[in-house]
């Protein structure tokens, strides 16, 4: 008997040890600031396990990207509606119906006002109770988006171009299949790169005013608010704040990189806090009075899908092994 309870003891103890050696090699990446930002700086195997299989549909005013696991045999999708009807709109949605779990993410990115406004308070956010509202720009009126294929470092990217018949508003977005480097912005094939850009917005003030570009998300999932974008926590890059929407085993997110470029110039990007708006959450990217503004955004999905089983089968069949020795010995003992 006292025999089975150290036998016990010592595989329970073995069990935890285990479990955190696993989660520290999980996370040894998060906590690793020498990480450089290169694609060619992750392990094949990891890029191999990311490259995806993508398919692109666009009739114009409607683009939808399929993308699905290339060396996979789990059921996934993940896919990007952008439609141009009135305002431009990303409709996310992923599945993954494995045996071990099914996901059901969905999100909706909304753009469709830039305002001009007065910073009262001079803190760089808009804010309607406090500051001076000017007027805005509405995202209404586009021309057919524009589908290409690009070669970068070797690698098919995909680009989708969006812009207003009066030039004002572009956004230009990229879609990967592998691990790739788009103007020293690391893109994963779970994630879609856009470059928005503000062209001679028609400021009615001359120099005082700043920009805030309103974003609107809706999801089936909880909104949260990160200073650290995922891809920051992964290390592969630097300064990004998101906003995520996170369900079960799956997060969705928008993250942006917290500068941008004001005519030329490095300016910083601050986001406003997430507030209630229309069945849904708001916030507004603020940016300065400029000719020509440029920033980039990234929309994505991360997945605790990918840890959990394999955490999960381990720590079974460790707690089995416990239990048939645990039975085994018991039956040992009642022989003799």
């Amino acid at each position: 008997m006292k025999l089975t309870k150290k036998l016990l003891l010592c595989l329970t103890l073995c069990l935890v040890f285990s479990s955190i050696l696993f989660s520290s090699s999980i996370f040894a990446r998060a906590d690793d600031d020498d990480i450089d930002p290169d694609p060619d700086e992750f392990d094949s195997k990891t890029k191999r396990n990311a490259e995806r299989i993508v398919s692109i549909d666009n009739d114009g005013s409607t683009a939808k990207l399929t993308s699905i696991l290339k060396y996979s045999a789990d059921k996934d999708d993940f896919s990007v509606e952008i439609t141009t009807n009135g305002e431009l709109s990303f409709k996310g949605l992923y599945k993954s119906h494995t045996e071990s779990n099914k996901i059901n993410l969905e999100f909706q990115l909304r753009l469709y006002t830039i305002l001009e406004y007065l910073d009262e308070d001079a803190n760089g956010i808009y804010d309607d109770e406090m500051d001076t509202y000017l007027g805005e720009y509405i995202i209404e009126e586009f021309l057919p988006i524009v589908y290409t294929t690009e070669t970068i470092e070797g690698k098919i990217t995909h680009k989708l171009i969006i812009e207003t018949t009066d030039g004002v508003f572009l956004a230009q977005v990229f879609i990967v299949e592998v691990i790739t480097d788009i103007n020293e912005i690391i893109v994963t094939p779970m994630e879609i790169k856009i470059d928005f850009e503000i062209h001679n917005y028609p400021f009615i003030m001359e120099e005082e005013s700043l920009l805030a570009l309103l974003v609107h998300f809706q999801t089936n999932a909880a909104y949260g608010w990160n200073e650290r974008s995922h891809a920051e926590e992964e290390g592969y890059e630097d300064d990004e704040t998101e906003v995520e929407m996170k369900n079960r085993d799956a997060t969705s997110f928008f993250a942006w990189l917290n500068k941008a470029k004001a005519d030329d110039v490095v300016v910083e990007v601050v986001g406003s806090p997430l507030k209630d708006s229309e069945n849904g959450k708001k916030i507004y990217l603020n940016y300065p009075h400029a000719t020509h503004i440029i920033h980039d955004p990234k929309i994505g999905i991360v997945g605790d899908f990918s840890l959990f089983p394999f955490f999960a089968i381990g720590g079974v069949v460790m707690l089995i092994a416990v239990a048939a020795i645990v039975l085994t010995i018991k039956k040992k003992t009642q022989i003799h």
